[in-house]
C-alpha cells in the first residue's frame, strides 16, 4: 500500500500481504493429502477374501513359428507336426494362455490353417497371427 502525505513520518510505504496466500496454500496442501490418501486406500474398509491358490501374473505369450519351407518352430525349438498338439496343451496346463503365430509370407495358406487346428484344441484363451505394420 502505498500512503502520500506531507510529514517526513509517512514515507513510502510498500508492503505485501502474504496471508491470503499462506490461506490458499495450506487449503491446497490439505486437500492434496486427504486425495493422496484417498487413491492409495482405493476402498476404504474393504478385507479381501483369501484363497488357498491365487492366480499368478499372465506370462509371456507362446511363439508358434511357420517357415518358409513348412518347419514349425516352437519357440526357438524344430518340432514336428505330431508333436504340436502334446507340448501345446502341456504348456497351456503350465498357465501360458497366449499364443502368437508367426509365417513367413510364402507359407501356403492350409499349411496355416492345418497348424491352427492344431492349436485350436490345446487350452490357449487367446490365438494371434503376427503381421508386420506397413506405412501405406
Amino acid at each position: 500500500m502505498i500512503k502520500h502525505g506531507g510529514d517526513d513520518k509517512d514515507d513510502l510505504f510498500a508492503d505485501i500481504n502474504i496471508t491470503p496466500l499462506t490461506d490458499c496454500m495450506m487449503v491446497l496442501l490439505i486437500i492434496f493429502m486427504i486425495t493422496a490418501t484417498a487413491i492409495t486406500q482405493a476402498g476404504f474398509g474393504i478385507k479381501l477374501p483369501s484363497v488357498k491358490k491365487a492366480d499368478s501374473l499372465p506370462k509371456a505369450p507362446v511363439t508358434l513359428s511357420v517357415s518358409y519351407d513348412g518347419s514349425i518352430y516352437l519357440g526357438a525349438d524344430r518340432i514336428d507336426r505330431v508333436e504340436l498338439k502334446p507340448k501345446l496343451s502341456t504348456l497351456s496346463k503350465k498357465g501360458y494362455r497366449n499364443l502368437v503365430i508367426t509365417a513367413d509370407r510364402q507359407v501356403s495358406y492350409g499349411s496355416i490353417i492345418r497348424v491352427m487346428e492344431d492349436v485350436r484344441g490345446s487350452g490357449f484363451a487367446y490365438i494371434a497371427l503376427a503381421a508386420r505394420e506397413t506405412n501405406d
